[in-house]
């Protein structure tokens, strides 16, 4: 076997090991609530609630986590704690490797979201950015960058910003989904 094929065989392995051990990490059911506890979550994965940052408040909404009070800005949002947040602990490295949801925002609510991080009670971090679409309620899959390692908690925030009005919308609707490989 030539050093080429060693290398493409260890790669194949590699990548085949991240695809049979992806699991669902925590769920949650999104209904009208003041927080949400998980509907279910992998072994060694204690959840924690998927609640609301006090800069923002619950805005009653049949079968969605339904949230109001957004800023313009995504500055005025983080130092005024108007953020959707839910995390994890366990007792062995968890890597994360996706997040997956079903959301809308209002004509006059949030049209940018900021996705942070913070590992193992650090700093958090931005990992990613994204928009709703319209004011239809779509899916979207937001993915870590590669080598996101818990070793004992993560905590993830949706700053979601650029509200035209203070009253205007975001919610979830569906399953809230945390994937990633224990």
């Amino acid at each position: 076997i030539t050093n080429r094929m060693r290398t493409f065989s260890i790669l194949a392995i590699a990548i085949l090991h991240l695809v049979v051990c992806q699991v669902v990490l925590v769920e949650y059911d999104a209904i009208e609530a003041s927080f949400l506890t998980a509907s279910s979550s992998a072994a060694g994965i204690i959840p924690g609630v998927f609640e609301r940052g006090s800069g923002i408040y619950e805005r009653a909404t049949n079968n969605a986590f339904n949230s109001a009070g957004f800023s313009s800005t995504l500055s005025h949002a983080v130092g005024f704690a108007e953020y959707l947040e839910f995390g994890f602990t366990t007792s062995s490295a968890t890597t994360l490797s996706s997040f997956v949801f079903t959301h809308r925002s209002s004509g006059s609510g949030p049209n940018q979201l900021s996705f942070q991080v913070s590992i193992d009670g650090g700093a958090f971090a931005q990992f990613a950015t994204g928009a709703p679409t319209g004011t239809g309620t779509v899916g979207l899959h937001v993915d870590f960058a590669p080598g996101t390692v818990a070793t004992t908690s993560a905590k993830i925030r949706i700053y979601p910003y650029g509200a035209s009005a203070h009253q205007g919308t975001y919610r979830y609707v569906g399953k809230i989904t945390l994937n990633g490989i224990i």
